[in-house]
């Protein structure tokens, strides 16, 4: 008979094995959501702007202006030997100053998380440009990481914008290159990081330590030629335990005869199955069939989870 492992992702979350002796419970850890303490958690960007063939490094509009505090959530399935960043994964930069240019890359300045400067001096050329990021999100997923003795390979985190039209750099660019507006930023940033990151319990506390060097480039038009911004994130991230995810509502309806499937229900609004052939290690990937799901006894061994979307 085949056997499943059957796992729900929560706090009370237990696997299944489905084998002649019927279902056996077995505890699992839990998903659980770190809150960003932004007393901690702070990323400076770095980079430089190449324009007329010159690369020329961004500086400070002012001070502290390359450096901002972070608040968000990460959200982690944690087990006993590995931890995996789900879906829900969403962090941003506080808007607490206000950076040239304006919304939109008009004149003035307005609140931003980042702010940027350079000036480009090309023999009776010159430009002078400023920009600002407004409205960032970061999204990050990864799949199970190796945990050992607390701590893990961050390297393994996929960090990219999250689809919206409300992470932009805002830039104006005055003097010989003439250009102003908004660029949207999208896809996914390079993940640099060789540092490990960390789970520790302090007087019953779990906190989340994750360092970050990730890198960004985008171009942008003018009336002599392209702009292109090189940007990288360095800091860290540091988050404590939250809330404890509740089990989603699963249903089996039983075997109607031997070697007949399994009948699997869940909330398709906010839940997924997902699949690996083994578990040393798992390659989870998502089953595209919506709750109920026969899930054939009779072929070889095979493994299934239910996760949050």
């Amino acid at each position: 008979m085949k056997h499943f492992l059957l796992q729900s992702a929560s706090q009370a979350t237990c696997r299944f094995i489905l084998g002649t002796l019927g279902l056996l419970p077995i505890t699992l850890g839990a998903i659980t959501q770190f809150q960003l303490d932004p007393a901690r958690s702070a990323i400076s960007m770095s980079g430089t702007v190449v324009a007329l063939n010159q690369s020329l490094t961004l500086l400070e509009q002012g001070p502290g202006s390359l450096t901002a505090t972070y608040t968000g959530t990460l959200r982690a399935d944690l087990q006993p030997n590995s931890i995996e960043f789900l879906g829900g994964t969403l962090v941003s930069p506080v808007e607490t100053n206000s950076w040239q240019p304006g919304l939109a890359g008009a004149a003035g300045q307005a609140l931003a998380s980042y702010g940027a400067k350079a000036s480009i001096q090309v023999v009776i050329f010159s430009a002078n440009a400023v920009a600002a990021s407004r409205g960032i999100v970061f999204q990050g997923r990864s799949i199970p990481l190796p945990l050992s003795a607390g701590s893990f390979p961050a390297g393994g985190l996929v960090i990219q914008f999250k689809d919206s039209t409300n992470s932009v750099v805002d830039y104006r660019v005055t003097g010989a290159l003439s250009v102003n507006g908004s660029k949207v930023l999208g896809g996914l940033l390079t993940n640099n990081v060789v540092k490990l990151g960390s789970i520790s319990t302090v007087s019953g506390v779990q906190t989340l330590t994750l360092p970050i060097n990730s890198s960004y480039s985008f171009s942008l038009d003018s009336t002599l030629g392209p702009v292109i911004y090189n940007l990288t994130f360095t800091g860290q991230l540091v988050a404590t335990q939250g809330a404890i995810e509740i089990d989603p509502i699963i249903a089996f309806e039983p075997v109607a005869s031997p070697g007949g499937p399994l009948v699997l229900k869940f909330p398709n609004e906010k839940f997924k199955l997902q699949r690996t052939p083994g578990l040393n290690p798992p390659t989870w990937t998502d089953v595209s069939a919506p709750s109920p799901v026969s899930l054939p006894t009779s072929q070889p061994g095979e493994y299934f989870r239910v996760v949050p979307k």
